[in-house]
């Protein structure tokens, strides 16, 4: 069986969201570090996801012309 791990999110309106989400297999082999790290990662998606938007950054040249879309360690 999986081990599961519930990501509540609270709105400001009356519609909570709880879902649950499987655990990685190697959770047990993973840092508190990296652990955090997972966790923050699905709270964020599961804020995003409830929110009907999200935010990304994306460089730009000398121009404004989009250049590419940048990861999270690079912002």
């Amino acid at each position: 069986m999986r081990r599961k791990i519930c990501v509540h999110v609270e709105h400001y309106r009356p519609n909570d969201e709880t879902d649950y989400y499987d655990l990685p297999d190697n959770w047990d082999d993973k840092t508190p570090e990296e652990r955090r790290a997972e966790l923050d990662e699905m709270a964020r998606d599961a804020l995003f996801e409830a929110a009907g938007s999200s935010a990304f950054v994306v460089e730009v040249d000398e121009n404004g012309r989009e250049i590419r879309v940048l990861n999270e360690d690079e912002s």
